[in-house]
C-alpha cells in the first residue's frame, strides 16, 4: 500500500513539474527591505528570464519603471485576503518605441523592471468631476504580508499565470525600531 501510495506521489509531483517546466520563462522578485515601518515604501525588484530553448517573444516589453503595469501583483494581507492589480488596468503605453512592442528574449536572457507597489494608486473620476485616487495596497497596519508577482501573455489563448516567488515583508508599527542584530 504504501508503495502504490509513494508511486501515486511521485506521478502527482512529476505532474506538477512538468507543467511548470513547459512555461518559457520565469518570474522572480525581490526587494532590499523586507522588514519596513508602518506607511513605508515597498520596493520590489522584477526579473523575467528566458528558460526555454529557444527565443521568446515578450508581447508587452516589461518597463523598467513601471514593472507593475507587466503583472498581476497579488498581496496576501495580515487577515489572510488577497488583493490584487491586474496589469491589464494599466493604460499608458509600455513599449520600447513606436516600432517595437515585442522583444524577442534569447534563452537565459533577462528582462529586469522596478516598482514601488505601495504607490500604485486605482484613479476615479468622482461626480463632481474631480480625480480622485486611492492605494491599492495598504501597508499601514502592522503585520505580515506575502507579495507576489504573476505574469501572462496577453495574447495566449489560455490566461495561463506564471507566478513568481513569494517574499514577505514584516510592517512594525511607525514608532517602533527593529531590535538590534547581536
Amino acid at each position: 500500500m504504501r508503495f502504490l501510495l509513494g508511486l501515486l506521489m511521485l506521478g502527482v509531483t512529476g505532474m506538477a513539474y512538468s507543467q511548470a517546466s513547459q512555461q518559457p520563462y520565469t518570474v522572480t522578485i525581490n526587494t532590499p527591505h523586507e522588514t519596513i515601518k508602518s506607511g513605508d515604501e515597498v520596493p520590489i525588484h522584477v526579473v523575467l528570464k528566458n528558460v526555454s530553448d529557444h527565443d521568446i517573444g515578450i508581447d508587452r516589453v516589461p518597463h523598467t519603471s513601471s514593472a507593475d503595469c507587466d503583472y498581476r501583483i497579488e498581496v496576501q494581507g495580515i487577515n489572510g485576503n488577497i488583493v490584487y492589480e491586474n496589469a491589464e488596468n494599466c493604460w499608458h503605453s509600455l513599449g520600447l518605441g513606436t516600432d517595437r512592442n515585442v522583444l524577442y528574449l534569447k534563452p537565459g536572457e533577462t528582462l529586469a523592471g522596478d516598482t514601488t507597489i505601495t504607490k500604485l494608486l486605482h484613479t476615479s473620476t468622482e461626480e463632481d468631476g474631480s480625480i480622485k485616487k486611492t492605494k491599492i495596497f495598504d501597508f499601514t497596519t502592522p503585520g505580515e504580508y506575502v507579495v507576489q508577482f504573476l505574469r501572462t501573455d496577453v495574447y495566449s489563448t489560455k490566461k495561463v499565470y506564471v507566478p513568481s516567488n513569494k517574499i514577505t515583508i514584516i510592517v512594525l508599527p511607525a514608532d517602533d525600531t527593529p531590535p538590534a542584530k547581536q
